[in-house]
């Protein structure tokens, strides 16, 4: 029965992703927005494009084969596209950012949690997932230093509820003058 509900799980988390990152669902209007629509426009038409050809080498197939090659088909042509809608956001992300003006993407990951990422002209970004089981928020400082704070929520809330979540805060270190890590043989001596 658990295999049942983790199977569901993963199809239901993987609908919602397709319905959220690969289709051109638009949610709001903004210019950041527009262009979210028209990177998941891109994906999905050359996810379209790459399945069209594929299939059309699977006229000549019959049965076990073609299923296979269907299915292959369909998962080489999302992997396409998603790579496709990847370099879209990164172009707009370096326009807008170049043009002085913050970029902004929300959507789904593949585990099913929420995120929201925030690129700033100044080269810095955030990034905030959500999920049921917890949230994570990442950025960067301007020195290139780089953070993550994660909450983690406890499986078994019912007993022992006033336990508090696990919090874990991830720093990365401040990059010295020559621009590499500093080295440290007592772990408690950097900053």
């Amino acid at each position: 029965m658990n295999i049942l509900r983790v199977g569901s799980l993963g199809v239901v988390r993987w609908v919602r992703w397709l319905l959220f990152e690969v289709l051109p669902l638009p949610m709001r209007t903004t210019g950041c927005h527009v262009a979210a629509v028209a990177c998941r426009v891109a994906g999905c038409g050359v996810s379209f494009g790459v399945l069209s050809v594929e299939l059309q080498a699977s006229a000549r197939s019959h049965g076990e084969e073609l299923v296979l090659l269907w299915a292959a088909s369909a998962l080489t042509a999302l992997l396409i596209g998603n790579i496709a809608r990847e370099m879209m956001f990164e172009a707009c992300t370096s326009v807008a950012t170049l043009l002085g003006r913050p970029f902004l993407r929300d959507g789904v990951t593949l585990t099913g949690r929420t995120f929201l990422e925030i690129h700033y002209p100044t080269m810095t970004w955030v990034r905030c997932e959500c999920g049921a089981d917890g949230f994570s928020y990442e950025w960067t400082e301007t020195t290139g230093r780089c953070n993550r704070v994660e909450v983690q929520f406890r499986a078994n809330c019912g007993r022992n509820a006033e336990e508090t979540p696990e919090v874990r805060v991830i720093t990365a270190p401040r990059m010295n003058s020559s621009g590499s890590p500093p080295t440290c043989a007592d772990p408690g001596s950097c900053e």
